[in-house]
C-alpha cells in the first residue's frame, strides 16, 4: 500500500462571504408588443476561495487559499417583441445584452515598500501576487504579459542578439530599455473573458410552418494560441498547423519561424458570433391525418452550431487550443412526432 499527500492543506481557510445589491426594472410598451427588463448589480466577495500557485520548492503546485476581496458589477438588458403579427404570419424576436466587470480590491495583506527613482523608500502598499498574476485594482482575467512587437527581421541581427534572439524569433517590447526582458517589462493588456455578451433569438410562423434560430456573440475576448506561436512537435522540422511562418523568403511579422523562441504568450482576438441552432418544423394538416388515423403529426429538421463568424479561424474560438480542445461539433436532427 502506497500512501502519499497529493495536496497541501491550509488550516486558515475561511468561508466565502458575499454582499450584493441590484436594481431592476420591468417594462412594457406599445400595447405590450415590446416587453423588456433591465438590471444593474454590484457585489463584493470577501475571502474568495481560489487555487494559489506555489513555488516548486514546496513540492506542490498550488494550495486552496482565501483571496481578500473581489468586486463584481454589471448590467443586463432583455428585450422581447412581437415584430409582426398577421393572420397567417407571426414574427417574435428577443435580444439580450450584458456585461460584467471584476476588480481585485484586496489580496492577502502582505505589504511592500514603495521606492522612488533613487531607490529610497517613500511609503508602503499592499503587495500584488505576481506568481498568480493577480493585481490589486485589476480584473483577475486581465492579461499581464510581454507586449508582442512582431518578429525579428533580417538586418536586426545585432539588436536581436542582445536578447538572445535572431531573425525569425518573436520580438517583445523592452518597456524600460535596460536590455533585459523580465517582469519589469510586462504590461496590462486585454482580457481573457468577454467584455460584452449578446444573444438574439427569432421565431417565425407561417400557417403550419415554423422557423426559429438563435445566435450569440462574445465580444472583446482574447486568448493564447501558443501552438501557432511555435511548433507542437520536433520544433525545428515540423508543425501540425498550416501557417505562413517566417522564412528568409517570407519575412512575415505575424508568426515566427519553426523552432523560434517564444518568451511570452501569443494572444489572438477570439471574439465571435455563433449561430447556435436553426430549427424548421411543419405541422401536418388535420384533414390529411384523418385519412391515416393519426391525430397529430409534426415533422422537424434542426442543426446545431451551423457556423461561427470570427477572425480567429484556426479552431473553435470557445475552445482552448493549448489544452488540445477540439471543435464544437455540428449536429443535425430529423424528427417525426405523432399521436395515434
Amino acid at each position: 500500500i502506497t500512501v502519499y499527500v497529493d495536496h497541501m492543506g491550509n488550516t486558515a481557510l475561511k468561508w466565502e462571504r458575499t454582499g450584493s445589491y441590484n436594481i431592476g426594472l420591468d417594462f412594457s410598451l406599445f400595447n405590450d408588443r415590446l416587453r423588456g427588463s433591465m438590471e444593474t448589480y454590484m457585489s463584493e466577495t470577501n475571502d474568495l476561495l481560489v487555487k494559489r500557485s506555489l513555488p516548486n520548492i514546496t513540492g506542490f503546485s498550488d494550495v486552496k487559499a482565501n483571496l481578500g476581496a473581489l468586486t463584481n458589477r454589471g448590467f443586463e438588458l432583455s428585450l422581447n417583441g412581437d415584430v409582426m403579427s398577421r393572420k397567417d404570419f407571426n414574427w417574435n424576436s428577443s435580444v439580450t445584452f450584458s456585461f460584467n466587470r471584476r476588480k481585485i480590491k484586496h489580496l492577502y495583506g502582505d505589504m511592500e515598500d514603495i521606492k522612488d527613482e533613487n531607490g529610497n523608500v517613500i511609503g508602503q502598499k499592499e503587495a500584488d501576487d505576481y506568481k498568480n498574476k493577480w493585481f490589486i485594482g485589476h480584473d483577475p482575467d486581465q492579461i499581464w504579459d510581454y507586449e508582442g512587437d512582431g518578429v525579428w527581421q533580417l538586418g536586426e541581427e545585432e539588436e536581436a542578439a542582445k536578447y538572445g534572439n535572431k531573425p525569425g524569433d518573436f520580438k517583445y517590447v523592452d518597456q524600460n530599455g535596460d536590455g533585459v526582458l523580465n517582469d519589469q517589462d510586462k504590461v496590462f493588456q486585454k482580457y481573457k473573458t468577454p467584455r460584452f455578451y449578446l444573444s438574439w433569438r427569432n421565431e417565425f410562423t407561417y400557417k403550419d410552418f415554423s422557423l426559429s434560430f438563435m445566435m450569440y456573440s462574445h465580444i472583446g475576448t482574447y486568448g493564447t494560441f501558443n501552438p501557432a506561436a511555435n511548433a507542437i512537435e520536433l520544433a525545428d522540422r515540423r508543425s501540425a498547423l498550416d501557417i505562413e511562418r517566417w522564412t528568409v523568403n517570407n519575412p512575415t511579422n505575424e508568426y515566427g519561424r519553426l523552432g523560434s523562441k517564444n518568451l511570452g504568450n501569443h494572444y489572438v482576438n477570439k471574439s465571435f458570433v455563433r449561430m447556435e441552432n436553426i430549427s424548421l418544423s411543419y405541422n401536418v394538416p388535420k384533414n390529411f391525418l384523418k385519412k391515416v388515423s393519426v391525430q397529430n403529426m409534426r415533422l422537424s429538421l434542426s442543426v446545431r452550431n451551423p457556423f461561427v463568424l470570427s477572425g480567429y479561424t484556426f479552431r473553435d474560438p470557445e475552445e482552448d487550443p493549448d489544452k488540445n480542445d477540439l471543435w464544437v461539433p455540428r449536429t443535425f436532427n430529423i424528427g417525426v412526432n405523432f399521436t395515434l
